[in-house]
């Protein structure tokens, strides 16, 4: 129904259709009005639930139907008396930022406590934390268009498409599951040879029994390794102080924490490096997209960045920003003999989710996973806005749409 103003002012609409309307909105959250205001009662004859209540009856006594919305402040700043603030909204879509900002603390208070939060609690803080990251608005109750924003929508409302996956996002079980589950041969799907909960589990005793060379990978940290080619040349305590920061960093990032049921706890994984290992490579991040491999992002030294199609043609622009500047184009890649091999088992774990980044080190003619991600960099995607919008064009969300 396309609802207009002339419809709200007279009484166009029944109860069950203003009803409807609330419950197909974004902007409202029945779990969090529930939990929120747990007084209301509700019976199939007159008030039969959350929407019905808020539609007619809820926000004549100030109640919100999110954090996503303040309709006390819209209707305040509108001068509305008799009309629904969010309907209003609806049909005359007056811009304005109307989120419930005041109700953010509590909510990191909530997160920190180990709290679950509703979906438009997620949603308020993860573009509170995308402004922060990208100095860039984020709206999540509208319709996402570039690859970030449908990044950030997966996150905050549809994260229980990877239930099945979650094996994949732990280096405890990512090994095994590609093994057993995907196909991945034994040198394609590294083993750890330890596993610690936290730096301090790194003891001396455990210190001696590494191989003289490995690395680091971390749940909960995109894209990070910490590689140690020679033990002897290191100190542990060195090695600690690293590994603490690296944790103080997993247990500060927002997006993770906010979406702690598609990822695992933190863990330290730490690998073997071989001789053959510590030759030179480059690193693949494969985004499959709607099924399949789409883009891969390819990294070398210096952060350099190159941007590949699925074909392995490098697409009109290499560079990037982040936070730390501009990176670096690499010279033209030659392509790999085993990327075809490689493209086959991502696209076998990306079947039935929409969107994954697979992690790999490539060598002349071999590879290595190291990597499953739910989405790419934790959904800030680094590369320019066109390249965001153009990929994110190509990236179909359109069936979460379907009722």
């Amino acid at each position: 129904m396309n609802l207009n103003l002339s419809m709200l002012e007279n009484n166009s609409l029944d109860a069950q259709a203003l009803a409807q309307i609330v419950r197909t909105s974004p902007y409202f959250d029945e779990q969090w009005y529930l939990e929120q205001y747990p007084e209301i009662e509700y019976h199939e004859d007159g008030n039969p639930d959350a929407a019905y209540h808020y539609a007619n009856y809820g926000y004549k006594e100030q109640r919100l139907p999110s954090v996503l919305f303040d309709g006390n402040k819209y209707s305040q700043y509108h001068n509305l008396k008799d009309i629904n603030p969010l309907l209003h909204y609806i049909a005359q879509g007056c811009p304005g930022d109307y989120r419930a900002h005041n109700l953010e603390q509590g909510l990191l208070v909530k997160l920190n406590e180990g709290g679950n939060l509703t979906n438009s609690q997620k949603a308020l803080l993860l573009e509170g934390g995308y402004k922060t990251t990208t100095n860039k608005d984020l709206d999540l109750a509208a319709t996402p268009a570039t690859l970030s924003e449908k990044f950030y929508f997966l996150r905050a409302f549809h994260l229980n498409l990877w239930d099945k996956h979650t094996p994949l996002f732990d280096l405890r079980t990512l090994s095994s599951t590609l093994q057993n589950n995907y196909g991945f041969s034994q040198e394609q799907a590294p083993t750890p040879v330890a596993l610690f909960d936290s730096a301090s589990e790194l003891t001396q005793e455990q210190w001696d029994k590494l191989p003289n060379a490995f690395y680091f990978l971390f749940n909960g940290l995109t894209a990070t390794t910490i590689s140690v080619s020679d033990k002897r040349k290191v100190k542990l305590s060195e090695v600690h102080t690293v590994l603490e920061n690296v944790q103080k960093q997993c247990q500060s990032n927002l997006s993770e924490r906010l979406t702690a049921q598609a990822q695992a706890k933190f863990v330290i994984g730490c690998f073997a490096l071989t001789k053959a290992d510590q030759e030179p490579s480059l690193e693949f991040n494969v985004l499959c997209t709607n099924g399949q491999a789409s883009t891969i992002l390819v990294s070398g030294a210096n952060r350099a960045l190159n941007l590949y199609d699925r074909d392995f043609n490098l697409l009109g622009c290499s560079l990037a920003n982040d936070s730390q500047g501009a990176r670096p184009a690499l010279e033209q890649v030659e392509k790999p003999k085993c990327y075809e091999q490689m493209l086959e088992l991502a696209n076998k774990l990306a079947a039935n989710v929409p969107c994954l980044a697979v992690r790999f080190k490539v060598f002349k003619d071999r590879f290595f996973c190291q990597e499953v991600r739910p989405d790419l960099y934790n959904g800030n995607f680094l590369l320019t806005n066109d390249f965001d919008l153009r990929l994110g064009v190509a990236f179909n969300i359109n069936y979460l749409f379907k009722s």
